[in-house]
């Protein structure tokens, strides 16, 4: 989806092996969906901090573990889905994610307790998650 001077604000990336690095030339971009895509996410992402505010990512094939650490450096975003990533854990940087909303861990194997960093994000709505095992 463009704005009205033409500039990119929306962008959906499905089953791709690679993510072309002029996305994160994009100085418009506030939505990035990558959705069954077979890349690992680049560190590159972070330069979308200052305008990002929707992230989506689905499926990944090769399991996170853990929230990578650029993503907890897009302070802009108001929603966040990490839905079947493989995630187990959430790291208590994700409070740096003050703006935050709709935080999404639908499908991943979260274990223990959730990080009690969570509270601290003031903005937060909506947290989702299922079949999770927690302490």
């Amino acid at each position: 989806m463009v704005d009205d001077s033409g500039g990119v604000i929306e962008l959906h990336i499905f089953q791709q092996r690679f993510i072309p690095f002029s996305i994160f030339c994009l100085s418009q971009l506030e939505t990035l969906s990558v959705i069954s895509s077979k890349f690992d996410i680049p560190p590159e992402i972070s330069q979308l901090s200052s305008i990002l505010k929707q992230l989506t990512i689905v499926n990944l094939p090769k399991p996170q573990k853990t929230l990578p650490a650029e993503l907890l450096m897009l302070h802009n975003l108001t929603m966040l889905n990490l839905s079947n990533c493989g995630i187990e854990k959430v790291s208590d940087a994700i409070a740096n994610l003050t703006r935050l909303r709709i935080f999404n861990l639908k499908g991943n194997k979260l274990f223990g307790s959730l990080s009690s960093s969570i509270k601290q994000l003031r903005a937060l709505k909506v947290i989702r998650y299922k079949r999770q095992f927690f302490d």
